[in-house]
């Protein structure tokens, strides 16, 4: 199950203009810190609208996908110049923080509109001990080829992503064909969840975080405009030098 993204691009004819006067690390420090200082505040503002979020669930739950409301800041591409992608969401792993403990992994189920299953539930089952061995050899095999395909294409030319999408999508083929029960057990599974959706399980709030992105929109490019430009404009100000 997948959740809503926005995209949205950045362009303002003063800030290109102030920004192109600085050395290529200075105007990569301005734009990283000037996003990093813009979205800090809705941050904070899309944790504390999950904190406050009604749906049937544990308060664990909703806390957790709180304290995995993170942002990240990074390149496109090789070099300094290149754009930045610049991010707010729940972060799922470890790396989503010590006090969410793995609990926001149900974020997308709850975000969807459906309550979380249960622990209990087959849907959060591993595959049985006789498929076992099939998935510790399709993890193997995905992993070899995987890296074979990313030596053979390197870099961010999209000739190369291209020639990496294309062959990714025929190993994946070829081992749903290698590895068939395995294949037919988690297609099955998939299957029964998506029987699992129906109109029952959806809950009041559904969508609140796509909701609440689209209602602030236009604040976050203004602040982010803002803030960029500021220290775009500071760093200028020192003649051009951190």
């Amino acid at each position: 199950m997948s959740v809503p993204v926005i995209k949205i691009t950045l362009e303002s004819k003063e800030l290109r203009a102030t920004l192109n006067q600085l050395p290529e690390r200075l105007n990569e420090r301005a734009r990283k810190t000037g996003a990093r200082r813009a979205l800090a505040p809705f941050v904070k503002e899309l944790a504390k609208l999950w904190k406050a979020s009604m749906y049937r669930g544990k308060n664990t739950h909703r806390q957790a996908i709180a304290s995995a409301t993170q942002m990240d800041v990074r390149r496109t591409g090789a070099g300094p110049s290149a754009q930045l992608r610049a991010q707010i969401g729940i972060r799922y792993g470890a790396k989503g923080g010590a006090r969410a403990k793995g609990r926001q992994r149900i974020y997308h189920i709850l975000e969807s509109g459906f309550r979380h299953f249960g622990g209990g539930s087959s849907f959060y089952a591993s595959a049985p001990q006789s498929l076992a061995s099939q998935r510790d050899a399709r993890r193997a095999f995905v992993k070899e080829k995987r890296d074979a395909i990313w030596k053979a294409n390197p870099g961010n030319a999209r000739q190369a992503k291209q020639a990496r999408s294309s062959a990714m999508y025929a190993m994946y083929a070829e081992a749903r064909s290698q590895f068939k029960e395995l294949a037919e057990y988690t297609s099955t599974k998939r299957k029964a969840m998506n029987a699992a959706k129906g109109s029952a399980k959806t809950i009041r709030g559904a969508f609140r975080s796509y909701r609440w992105a689209r209602a602030n929109l236009e604040k976050v490019m203004d602040a982010m405009a803002r803030e960029t430009l500021a220290e775009a404009k500071k760093l200028l100000s020192k003649g051009g030098k951190p």
